[in-house]
């Protein structure tokens, strides 16, 4: 951390982390996501505010999809091992119903395994169809606690949204749908695809959700030089992503850094209904126990803070 103080960005880059863990992908994945889809801004010729959009909207795309793990879990089993796997499959129509009815019950009984895909056959997916919406809106309200823009929170909440309309929400369809969240969704799966199968594979899959998932206008920049757009995205991913923010933001006030960290506390305590305000009341208690030693103003202040976000690692426990 540099001597500056903690910014913004340094937020969001510790969230990114935490969503690769509810994501079931490997550490700096969404930073990793977050640098193809800046490459593919510029490609795009975006202005500096809509690549500042587009910076926060690429780290945060999937922040709230770990959230909710329990009524994940109670559909798919484990529910972070249902995420790694929903990347490879083009989630809309027959092929997602496939897919889900495939996990459905995932680690249970044969008999509930049935239950629940007769469930979700039986109501087309609407538990699921939920979560997505639900997740979508947690992450809206966590980018204004953040006081990220409107276009910031539009963005997020555009997670499963998808060119053809046959996302989450239904029928929000081609240029309706935010940009940063067109170019957020292209990247995050070139990202998986060419780590895990090479540029080719990537550049595949481009091609197959291209009008369906895809913006066709932003999938044909991929291809182009593919090898420079994915170049390189292994080396020193926080310190370039860091350096690629189109706007340097100043450091928070403590009183900013607070507002912030409880946001995320709040946020994290999301995943399991059961931890409600688990975070806060930790925090109260560690400020209580500070007071208590007589600590130094500053140390009592990191000491109330780091348990704020103590819990944040619970986005890689399964549901």
């Amino acid at each position: 951390m540099s001597d500056r103080g903690v910014r913004l960005p340094d937020l969001l880059i510790a969230l990114s982390l935490a969503t690769d863990l509810g994501f079931g992908q490997p550490a700096e994945h969404m930073l990793r996501s977050a640098r193809i889809s800046m490459r593919l801004g510029e490609r795009l010729g975006l202005g500096c505010e809509e690549l500042a959009t587009l910076y926060d909207v690429s780290i945060l795309t999937y922040v709230g999809c770990p959230i909710y793990g329990n009524e994940a879990a109670m559909l798919f089993g484990d529910d972070i091992d249902f995420r790694a796997h929903a990347v490879e499959v083009d989630l809309a129509g027959f092929p997602a119903m496939v897919f889900m009815l495939r996990r459905a019950g995932s680690g249970t009984s044969p008999l509930n395994r049935a239950r629940q895909a007769a469930a979700i056959m039986a109501t087309g997916g609407r538990a699921v169809v939920e979560q997505m919406a639900n997740h979508c809106s947690a992450a809206g309200e966590l980018a204004d606690r953040l006081q990220l823009s409107p276009a910031v929170r539009a963005g997020v909440e555009q997670s499963y949204a998808r060119w053809d309309g046959k996302g989450v929400p239904a029928g929000l369809a081609g240029d309706a749908l935010a940009l940063s969240a067109r170019i957020a969704h292209i990247a995050e799966a070139c990202e998986v695809f060419q780590r895990t199968a090479g540029v080719d594979a990537a550049l595949d899959m481009v091609r197959s959700r291209s009008g369906t998932h895809f913006d066709p206008a932003i999938a044909a920049v991929v291809e182009p030089d593919a090898e420079a757009l994915f170049k390189g995205l292994d080396a020193d991913t926080v310190d370039e992503i860091l350096d690629a923010e189109p706007v340097d933001r100043p450091p928070f006030s403590d009183e900013e850094l607070d507002r912030a960290l409880e946001a995320i506390g709040d946020f994290c305590d999301m995943r399991c209904p059961c931890f409600s305000g688990h975070s806060r009341g930790t925090a109260d208690l560690v400020a209580a126990t500070a007071a208590l030693l007589h600590m130094p103003a500053p140390e009592a202040a990191l000491a109330r803070r780091a348990a704020l976000v103590h819990d944040v690692g619970r986005f890689g426990v399964p549901g």
